[in-house]
C-alpha cells in the first residue's frame, strides 16, 4: 500500500504529467479534494504528518518563546504605568518608556540555537568549538543541495541562445543529465577551492602563533 505521500505524488504526476503550463495553486486545490474524499488516504496523511507538524511547532515556539516573554513583561510595565500613574514605580516605567531606545546587549545573542545536527540544536551560550564544527558541516549539508541547483539552472540558462526558446528546443534529456554533472562538479570545486583556503588560513595562523626561537 502506498504511504499518503506517494498517493499524492502520484496524484500530482498523473494530473501534471502532459501540462506544459503548470498552475500549482490549483492543481494543489484538486489533490486536497482528492484526499479529503479518501477516508483511508485521509486517515493515513493524518498519522504520517501530524507528528513532524507538532515537532515543526515546538521548533517555532522555542524559537520565539524569548521574544514573546520580552514582549509580554514590555507590555505588562506599559499597563501598570498607564492604571498606576500615581506610583513612583510607574513615573520610572514611563521614564524608561519615554527614554530613547538603546541598543540591545548580546543576552539574545546568547540564546539564539546553534544547529548541531539534524533535529538537535543548543544555545548559543553554552556552545563549545567542536560544537561550531558539527554547526558548520550541518549549514554546509543543508545548503549543497541549493548550490548545485543554482550551478545546474545556470549551465541551463545559458545553455539557451535565444531568449524565446524553451529547454526543449536546444537541449534532450542527455544533455540536461551532462549539465546536473557538470553543476555537481563546479560545486566541489569551489568547495575544495574554499577548503584549501582555509587549511593555508590555519596554518599561517599556527604558524604565528609559534614562539620566536
Amino acid at each position: 500500500m502506498l504511504t499518503s505521500r506517494a498517493a499524492v505524488r502520484r496524484m500530482f504526476e498523473e494530473l501534471t504529467d502532459d501540462l506544459s503550463d503548470i498552475n500549482l495553486p490549483l492543481i494543489a486545490d484538486e489533490v486536497t479534494a482528492a484526499v479529503r474524499d479518501n477516508p483511508e488516504l485521509l486517515a493515513a496523511f493524518l498519522e504520517e504528518t501530524l507528528r513532524p507538524m507538532v515537532y515543526e511547532v515546538g521548533f517555532s515556539v522555542l524559537q520565539s518563546q524569548r521574544a514573546r516573554s520580552h514582549r509580554l513583561t514590555s507590555t505588562i510595565k506599559a499597563v501598570s504605568a498607564v492604571v498606576t500613574p500615581a506610583s513612583s514605580t510607574a513615573r520610572s516605567i514611563r521614564g524608561q518608556l519615554l527614554r530613547p531606545p538603546a541598543r540591545r546587549s548580546g543576552f539574545d545573542w546568547l540564546r539564539q540555537p546553534v544547529m548541531v545536527a539534524r533535529g538537535r540544536q543548543i544555545r548559543m551560550a553554552s556552545a563549545r568549538k567542536h560544537d561550531f564544527d558539527l554547526a558548520i558541516d550541518e549549514t554546509r549539508r543543508r545548503v549543497e543541495p541549493g548550490r548545485h541547483r543554482v550551478a545546474y539552472y545556470t549551465l541551463v540558462r545559458d545553455a539557451l541562445p535565444d531568449p524565446d526558446q524553451t529547454v526543449e528546443d536546444v537541449l534532450d534529456s542527455t544533455a540536461l543529465s551532462r549539465l546536473w554533472d557538470e553543476a555537481g562538479g563546479r560545486v566541489r570545486r569551489e568547495n575544495e577551492i574554499a577548503a584549501d583556503v582555509e587549511k593555508r588560513l590555519a596554518a599561517r595562523k599556527a604558524s604565528k602563533a609559534l614562539p620566536t626561537p
